[in-house]
């Protein structure tokens, strides 16, 4: 909770949702509609929730999407953010140092968690 607004991500696409932490209800809520990226994506159901950042000026949520983009909202009003990425969008699956199909190429860190490690 920031500011008196609870952020979340919600559903199977990890949509984003801002709610008035005092009434429950739904400011905004903003949602990416990957199509057949998302379809391939080895963790539909998963997520890793997102972050809040500040600079003091501007406030930004951010997350990142099944189809593996770093997406940053302005967190006043849902909207992406022009000045970060391409369109308030870091595609994680591009400028790598090897070419990689978009769409069904896994890129993630799968490590298991330390204390199920072996070595």
């Amino acid at each position: 909770m920031v500011h008196g607004k609870v952020y979340t991500t919600a559903g199977s696409r990890r949509d984003v949702a801002c709610l008035d932490a005092k009434t429950g209800e739904l400011l905004w809520m903003h949602s990416e509609n990957e199509g057949a990226r998302a379809d391939a994506a080895p963790r539909r159901l998963s997520g890793r929730g997102l972050a809040y950042w500040t600079d003091g000026k501007e406030e930004r949520i951010l997350y990142v999407t099944i189809g593996y983009r770093l997406i940053a909202l302005d967190a006043k009003t849902g909207i992406p953010v022009a000045g970060f990425g391409k369109d308030g969008v870091v595609d994680l699956k591009l400028d790598d140092d090897q070419e990689i199909d978009l769409t069904v190429a896994i890129s993630a860190c799968t490590l298991r968690p330390w204390w199920r490690r072996t070595w």
